[in-house]
Order: C-alpha cells, then structure tokens, then sequence
C-alpha cells in the first residue's frame, strides 16, 4: 500500500506517525500479528482492487485463496500534513470561517494574479464569489445584510474579471462586469474592461458606449486622483480611437468585398 495511510485501517495511522517519525519517503514494513487491526481491510482491499481492475468482471476466480493472517503492509510516507496546515473545504466551513476566509483569498489571488498565473488568481477569486453567494441564499435580496455581502463581491468580480480579460475570455468579462454595473452603474474598473472585452470580441457599438460612459466619472475625478488620468482616462481616450480607426478599416474591408461580389454577380453597370 503506497501513499497515504487509509484511514479505514483502525490503528494504523498512530503506529505510522510514531514509527516513521515524519520523514518524507521513509519506508516501513509492518507484519501482521493481531488479526483484530485488520477486521476492516477486506473492504478497504475490495476497494481497492476494484478500482485497478476495472476491465475483469467481477465473479473472476482467484489463483489464491485471500487472506490476510500472513500479510505485510509495506508504506511509504509521502507527506505530512499538520493540524495548523489543513484547509477546510468551503462546505466544511460555518458561516463566521467562510467570512474569514475571505480575507485571505484576496490575498492569495493577488498575490497569484502579480505572478501572472491568472488561471489560479482567477480560481481562487471564484471560490471567494461562490461564498459570498452562498451567505447571500440565507439573507434576503434587498436588506442590509444582503447588500453588504453584494457590496462585498464587487473587488472579487472585478478581479476576476481582470483574469479572464487577460486570458481572453471576452463573454466571461462582460458578464461578470454586468453584473457589477446593476449598482453602481459607474464602477470605472467594469466600465472599461468590459469596454475592452467588447473591443476584442468585435461588439464596436457597446465598446464605445462603455468607454464614453466612463469619460464623465473619470473627468470627475481626475482632479481628485491623478492617478486615474494615467490608469483609465488616458487608456480609454487610446481604446476609443483605436476603435475608431478599426471601423474605418473594417467598413474598407466591408465595402471592397461587397464590391467584389457585385462585380462577380456582374450586377454593377
């Protein structure tokens, strides 16, 4: 049996963890001398076997009779995890963990998404999304409780959807910055990348609505933080007449070809 010891195996796990004293890829054998430590392995072992031997049926006759008065189990330590070090599952936590957890998945999804591993910032910014929705099913939509929570989920969508931006899932962005546009309907951050998610999957109406919308919150605040003129304006200004340029070049493109078509149909006078 390699890998980590199964917990069906009554007993084992102490006689490891005192045996092997936690050194990685250390290997023990342990022969069996009370047959009551193994009342539980046939099932564990019919397990097991059933799971590596999915192409022989199941009534196949064995070479050997089984028995486990004889056997040595021979174990290999992988690795170690300490109490401090578990993570709970998000649906092993109760809602003051889940709350807290929040916290530390911002971090480590920026902190993934400054690595640019945006598949995994990105991961980490859903599992967050996925609790703050759950705490919202026990509250209801509209009170304070529920608006708070929604209030809470804005950074995560933004932040994700700054991740999907970047792998070029354009439709993932421009529904999550949607969603964060139904109130507020200025969050500058949703309004130009979903302009820019628009601009790349080739919707120029909605990216130019996007980007003109932005330029009245932005004027706004540009004497308040200069550091928005290099972030958002100055960009949006770029994207805006990048998009421009792209719908001349394109009713260009349009037009020769409609042109080409008539001529071929020999339509054209």
């Amino acid at each position: 049996m390699r890998g980590r010891i199964h917990s069906s195996l009554r007993g084992w796990s102490r006689t490891l963890s005192r045996t092997l004293l936690s050194v990685i890829n250390e290997v023990a054998e342990f022969h069996i001398i009370d047959k009551t430590l193994c009342l539980s392995y046939p099932l564990v072992a019919k397990t097991l076997q059933e799971a590596y031997a999915k192409d022989k049926p199941k009534n196949h006759e064995h070479t050997s009779p089984h028995c486990c008065g004889a056997m040595a189990l021979v174990n290999e330590l992988l690795g170690v995890d300490l109490p401090q070090s578990y993570k709970k599952e998000t649906w092993q936590m109760d809602e003051n963990e889940r709350l807290n957890a929040l916290p530390r998945l911002r971090l480590e999804g920026n902190e993934l998404y400054q690595n640019k591993k945006n598949d995994e910032a990105s991961k980490i910014y859903a599992q967050a999304i996925g609790i703050i929705e759950q705490l919202q099913l026990k509250e209801k939509q509209g009170e304070p409780e529920w608006q708070a929570l929604a209030d809470m989920k804005i950074p995560f969508l933004l932040n994700y959807s700054q991740c999907q931006l970047l792998m070029g899932n354009y439709y993932e962005v421009i529904e999550q910055c949607s969603q964060v546009l139904i109130q507020p309907p200025n969050n500058v951050k949703a309004l130009f990348r979903r302009g820019m998610a628009h601009l790349n999957a080739w919707n120029p109406n909605e990216a130019k609505n996007d980007f003109e919308v932005c330029f009245p919150y932005l004027s706004y605040s540009l004497n308040y933080y200069p550091i928005i003129n290099y972030k958002f304006y100055l960009p949006s200004r770029k994207q805006l007449c990048k998009l421009e340029e792209m719908t001349r070049e394109k009713n260009k493109t349009n037009k020769a070809w409609l042109s080409q078509q008539i001529t071929s149909l020999g339509l054209s006078d």
